[in-house]
């Protein structure tokens, strides 16, 4: 989880939390390099959650965006145990004979303790944007805290990879209903930096240059739950 704001405390006293517990490794099976159809990218056991179709290339070929996740068993009645499953996201680009994996990543959608936090697609979703998709993602405690964040990460396609454009992460304490904002615009160079209350409607903002730093592709990114923005 993002650290926020422990209850009752006010914004600037915020600081950061200790790491979150890792998820016990998962051997992942291999992908394919290409393939004569999008199903091919499946492994037994695997189905896929979501799926897009859009020209990320530009190049008069409709392309496949993959969001995989293993079948999960029928869960028992009750509070959810255990932790998330992974999650895998690809990116197919159509070919003349078939279809290419261009990039994926196996780490950004980070898997959770079920019993004390919310999935993170429960409350996310994909949306196809021009040249390239935007993902959000909720971290929200479901026992023991009022925090939750939403994250959104916005990717182009460059001609080489997905690029990171931008990244929004939105903080909300929900008790007290102090928020915390920031956004980076990774093309222009800005960030913006935002806090309030969402039931005042009070809000101050600050924008700062965004120092040098590469610029990296969907494959690069780690878990979003410890992914350092800036």
């Amino acid at each position: 989880m993002l650290a926020l704001l422990s209850s009752g405390a006010p914004l600037q006293a915020a600081t950061a939390a200790a790491t979150p517990p890792t998820a016990p490794a998962v051997a992942l099976p291999v992908l394919p390099a290409q393939a004569a159809s999008v199903t091919a990218f499946l492994h037994r056991g695997w189905h896929i959650e979501q799926q897009f179709q859009a020209d990320f290339d530009r190049d008069g070929r409709t392309d496949a965006l993959l969001l995989l996740q293993p079948i999960q068993p029928p869960q028992p009645e009750g509070p959810p145990q255990g932790w998330s499953a992974p999650r895998r996201l690809l990116l197919l680009l159509r070919t003349a004979d078939g279809w290419r994996l261009a990039e994926h990543n196996d780490r950004l959608l980070p898997r959770v303790d079920l019993s004390s936090q919310q999935d993170p697609m429960a409350e996310g979703e994909i949306t196809l944007q021009p040249g390239g998709f935007r993902l959000s993602l909720g971290l929200a405690a479901t026992i023991g805290s009022y925090q939750m964040a939403t994250l959104r990460y916005s990717f182009a396609h460059d001609g080489q990879c997905l690029r990171l454009v931008r990244y929004e992460r939105l903080e909300l304490h929900r008790a007290t209903l102090d928020t915390r904002d920031l956004a980076i615009d990774y093309l222009k160079g800005v960030v913006l930096r935002s806090q309030g209350n969402a039931q005042s409607g009070a809000s101050q903002q600050r924008r700062e240059r965004l120092p040098a730093k590469p610029r990296l592709c969907l494959r690069d990114l780690d878990d979003a739950a410890r992914f350092k923005p800036m």
